[in-house]
């Protein structure tokens, strides 16, 4: 791609250069001035390969500009527009060193695309090309104060395989003309992925001055960068150094500091000890009930957007909250499931469809963690809903869950269904791998593990409030489902507690 800014003060000749140069696919017009002092402005900040400018403007002039170009190297070539009557100018342009002339009363398509493309030619073959430095060849060179910047661009949608490889390859060299135009230091390319920019500042500047200087830099890379894409570049920034062994580890550190940007989705530079890193997360805790009996969306939310909140506030490292949010969420469909599908076969494949841990890695910040997380588990119910709906035992293991507390016989269960007690018996079977009245007293036993924690309750209270005919009863099914008594089970949430 050829950049190419174009000066004039006359309107109708800078706006038709224009249309003719935005025409040609590999020529892009990085800006267009009426006023010399705006353009000299923009060039100080903005890459450009050639500047197409008139003579005769008012205030600062075509020659004055070109002078000012060529002193701080601001463009690498330049052409001048003149008429007849102006060739006096034309000739002191020329000895500015300009490289290329075009009359304005000769432009036409085939003239302009000529002399840019001419002098695009001979500009690119006079350049060093420029390539990214390996991590061997920085060590020759260790003067002057060093920091790391890893930079991240985000991805835009649509944009994957070739035309997303073209592009990246498009903007690292676009990063390597800017860093080498106006010499902030080296771009490296050769560790891991991400291509990073070493910035270096040589002399006796003072730390603020630096950070000035720094800023100058990433304000040069972001105006560049946005003439070509829209996404959103994102900088780390790791402590300063001297010595170029420690590359390796402030590169680690700019890719930390861009962790903050999990926390901060609004800024775009993240600087390294700004936060100090926790490890443990807050619990996360959801209210179950609120999915098996009704859902509702604004406590899930509420409940995310307070563990989110208590994560940033105690400034809990990324990796961890991803590591807690996956634990909990997974958790918690797995207990939906348990309660609701009654067959463990049937628990994984459902699990495997709804995949939690892709959606939480994928999320770039907390606020699309606890968007993408929503949505999910709203997905994930609507599903599960249709799905029980559907099955002709979905009642029936609702009304067992209801009825728990009671005797149930296998003449009423059966009833639901709409079938005899043997075909009911049979198809129940096929259904949970297991009888009847297996299946009920695992049920019991479970809610006799829940009142068991509660010391108030007496055996005989227990065996009332799940169902079964006697104390006695009740103790025998609970060694032969669980292996234990009642009283070890006593005295390991005893030990538990303790």
């Amino acid at each position: 791609m050829i950049r190419v800014a174009i000066v004039d003060d006359e309107i109708l000749a800078r706006v038709g250069i224009q249309s003719l140069l935005e025409s040609c696919e590999d020529i892009q017009v990085a800006g267009s001035f009426g006023v010399a002092e705006e353009a000299f402005k923009f060039l100080r900040t903005n890459l450009v390969d050639i500047v197409i400018t008139d003579i005769e403007m008012p205030n600062m002039n075509g020659l004055e500009l070109i002078r000012r170009i060529r002193e701080q190297k601001l463009a690498a070539g330049v052409i001048i527009l003149s008429c007849y009557e102006k060739f006096e100018y034309a000739k002191e342009a020329i000895s500015l060193g300009v490289d290329g002339y075009i009359l304005k009363q000769d432009i036409n398509q085939e003239a302009i695309e000529k002399v840019v493309y001419d002098v695009a030619a001979r500009i690119r073959g006079k350049e060093r090309p420029v390539k990214s430095e390996s991590i061997e060849q920085m060590m020759d060179s260790s003067e002057g104060v060093k920091t790391v910047a890893v930079m991240k661009i985000g991805q835009e949608e649509g944009e994957a395989g070739e035309q997303g490889l073209n592009r990246e390859k498009m903007m690292l060299h676009l990063l390597e003309e800017l860093v080498a135009h106006y010499h902030m230091g080296n771009v490296l390319s050769s560790y891991k992925r991400n291509p990073f920019i070493i910035f270096r500042f040589e002399g006796e500047g003072t730390a603020q001055e630096r950070h000035g200087m720094l800023e100058e830099y990433i304000d040069i890379i972001e105006k560049n960068f946005f003439q070509y894409t829209n996404r959103q570049i994102l900088f780390g920034i790791s402590g300063e150094f001297m010595d170029t062994r420690e590359i390796l580890p402030r590169y680690e550190e700019a890719e930390e500091a861009l962790q903050q940007r999990f926390y901060h989705e609004q800024r775009q530079v993240f600087f390294s000890g700004e936060i100090s890193w926790q490890e443990r997360t807050p619990p996360l805790m959801f209210s179950e009930d609120i999915f098996l009996n009704e859902f509702k969306a604004e406590i899930l939310e509420r409940e995310l957007s307070e563990f989110l909140r208590s994560c940033r506030e105690q400034q809990v490292r990324v990796k961890s909250v991803r590591e807690g949010m996956n634990q909990s969420v997974s958790i918690l469909m797995f207990n939906i499931l348990k309660k609701t599908l009654h067959r463990d076969g049937e628990i994984g494949a459902w699990m495997n469809r709804y995949p939690v841990s892709g959606t939480i890695s994928d999320a770039a910040c907390a606020g699309d963690m606890k968007r993408d997380v929503l949505v999910l588990l709203m997905d994930f119910l609507r599903d599960l809903e249709a799905h029980l709906r559907e099955d002709s035992f979905g009642e029936v293991f609702r009304y067992i869950d209801r009825k728990i507390q009671t005797q149930l016989s296998l003449e009423e269960l059966a009833a639901l269904s709409n079938m005899s007690v043997s075909a009911f018996s049979k198809r129940f079977k096929e259904r949970t791998s297991m009888p009847p009245i297996q299946y009920i007293n695992l049920k019991k036993i479970e809610k006799v593990k829940e009142y068991l924690r509660r010391p108030e309750y007496t055996l005989g209270e227990i065996a009332d409030l799940t169902g079964f005919s006697n104390e006695n009863y009740m103790v025998r099914v609970f060694k032969k489902i669980t292996g234990s008594t009642i009283t070890d089970y006593r005295k390991q949430i005893n030990m538990a507690r303790m």
